[in-house]
């Protein structure tokens, strides 16, 4: 295995860990943990894929006008802001171009690992 896959490999896994520290903590449902990991597991297959500028940028004003409905229709921002995290961190793992992309999934993780937290305190 190459150190570029490797790389790849480990950045999959820590996707996953900001994944199930938001599922351990309840901020989803299983259908939410289940259409991302096997979204994940195509991003995997197929592998990174380029795409113009102009198509990134419909794609994530897409991706926000999405996490804006699911704010509005379901009125709870935890959870839309974690599956709107979920779709972003997708959308980044496979359309990749850059050292600043994998900075990008890594705060999205972080991030996740953040919410997760909000879900187990109680004061």
């Amino acid at each position: 295995m190459s150190f570029e896959r490797s790389f790849q490999f480990s950045s999959c896994l820590l996707s996953l860990m900001g994944l199930v520290a938001v599922a351990a903590a309840g901020g989803v449902r299983t259908t939410t943990v289940v259409f991302y990991l096997v979204m994940l597991s195509v991003v995997w297959l197929v592998g990174p894929r380029r795409l113009s500028k102009t198509y990134q940028a419909v794609t994530l004003a897409t991706i926000f006008a999405v996490f804006l409905l699911d704010f509005f229709v379901f009125g709870d921002f935890g959870s839309s802001t974690i599956r709107f995290l979920l779709l972003l961190s997708v959308f980044k793992t496979l359309f990749r171009e850059k050292g600043a992309d994998y900075l990008i999934l890594y705060l999205i993780s972080f991030a996740l690992l953040l919410l997760a937290s909000t879900y187990t305190v109680s004061i």
